[in-house]
């Protein structure tokens, strides 16, 4: 995988450059999606190396995680229990906030402007951290990872394209997804063997995993990429 990240590194910064050209005042923004397990933090974050090795330190990745429906709201739902089974499916999260966040981060402000503060998501709290990370002026390249990114027909998630230039989907073997989603589920301490980690994986990562394949963007539109399998992901 890291071959390819260098190489989309590469094109990437390019890219940036070229429309910066054009559009001086924006950001130039990537959103990169796939299923579950497909690897889409990982190359988001070697990508990101990689582009601030070779042109200063100009891009952040960035997870949708952060905007995951809080422990507090989830607890309101009339559907509770099943909120907490499925969380990390489409409704479980604040799509709107993620909207309004790219929204702002698009404009690429003076060089003396406040950092913009972004959420992340924290496993040991199993909440979201409001100001997680901070968005620099500097950062003028920015890639977002995250499971429903690309969209094409399910509101209010296919509005996030406008804000965005280019289009990433990682390709990954369903099986092969599913057993690292299940060892991670382990790791975080989610569930505590891996069998019960695959019961949680094919309950609700699979039925993740299928929305998101049924409702993606047309290959057309996108930049499909097949990174050689890695145990490391």
């Amino acid at each position: 995988m890291d071959a390819l990240a260098e190489s989309l590194a590469r094109s990437l910064i390019a890219s940036a450059d070229e429309a910066s050209q054009q559009s001086p005042s924006n950001r130039f923004i990537v959103l990169l999606s796939g299923i579950p397990g497909s690897g889409k933090s990982t190359l988001a974050s070697r990508v990101e190396a990689h582009v601030n090795r070779l042109a200063g330190t100009v891009c952040k990745s960035l997870s949708m995680d952060g905007f995951h429906l809080a422990r507090s709201e989830l607890d309101r739902m009339p559907n509770r229990e099943e909120a907490y089974r499925r969380r990390g499916a489409p409704w479980t999260f604040d799509a709107d906030a993620l909207i309004a966040s790219l929204e702002k981060l698009r404009p690429l402000p003076r060089p003396d402007t406040t950092p913009i503060a972004y959420p992340t998501f924290s496993h040991a709290k199993k909440d979201p951290v409001s100001d997680g990370v901070l968005v620099l002026p500097t950062d003028r390249i920015l890639i977002i990872e995250g499971l429903y990114l690309l969209l094409r027909d399910v509101d209010p998630w296919r509005r996030l394209p406008e804000f965005a230039d280019q289009y990433w989907w990682i390709e990954c073997d369903v099986e092969v997804a599913v057993e690292r989603v299940a060892r991670r589920h382990v790791e975080s301490g989610i569930e505590p063997t891996i069998e019960q980690g695959r019961a949680r994986a094919n309950d609700n990562d699979l039925a993740n995993a299928t929305f998101v394949m049924l409702h993606r963007m047309q290959d057309s539109d996108i930049h499909v990429l097949k990174p050689a399998f890695d145990e490391s992901l």
